[in-house]
């Protein structure tokens, strides 16, 4: 099936840019990764557990000895909150980001689509290829939708 076969109007494609464009795919994928961030904030340091045994003969006789350990992290002080406190500010720059993006990408989308000679074809010329041949711009044209030239 044709992807440009649903598009009656270019306020069709809108809902498609904005999360479809590749600086908002970009912008989301760097929020991802931010999230993950404060979901490690979040966690509790696992707790360790060492142990040790010695066994042996010495002159006066056999001997054994055993070790255990348990050593586990106390963050007092509200450390954990301010941990995760941080990375949720870390994480409303990247947010920021991805609307500035999608707005980007809307508000330019929009330009071109505005400035299509056929609007009702969605027919897009590609800049370069007017410059380097010098052809009228109806001859230039494609049938296929590509905004993210």
């Amino acid at each position: 099936m044709n992807p440009c076969s649903a598009v009656s109007s270019y306020r069709s494609l809108l809902p498609r840019i904005s999360e479809q464009h590749p600086e908002v795919i970009r912008a989301n994928e760097a929020l991802r990764q931010i999230a993950l961030g404060e979901d490690v904030a979040k966690q509790f340091p696992n707790p360790e557990l060492d142990s040790k045994a010695v066994f042996g003969n010495i002159p006066s006789g056999h001997t054994h000895g055993t070790e255990v350990a348990l050593l586990h992290t106390f963050e007092l002080g509200g450390k954990r909150s301010s941990r995760i406190e941080i990375a949720r500010a870390e994480g409303a720059p990247a947010r920021v980001e991805v609307e500035k993006s999608r707005s980007e990408a809307l508000t330019e989308s929009v330009l071109t689509l505005h400035r299509l000679p056929n609007s009702s074809g969605l027919q897009i010329i590609s800049e370069s290829n007017l410059r380097s041949t010098n052809l009228p711009p109806n001859l230039c044209s494609r049938s296929s939708i590509s905004i993210f030239q």
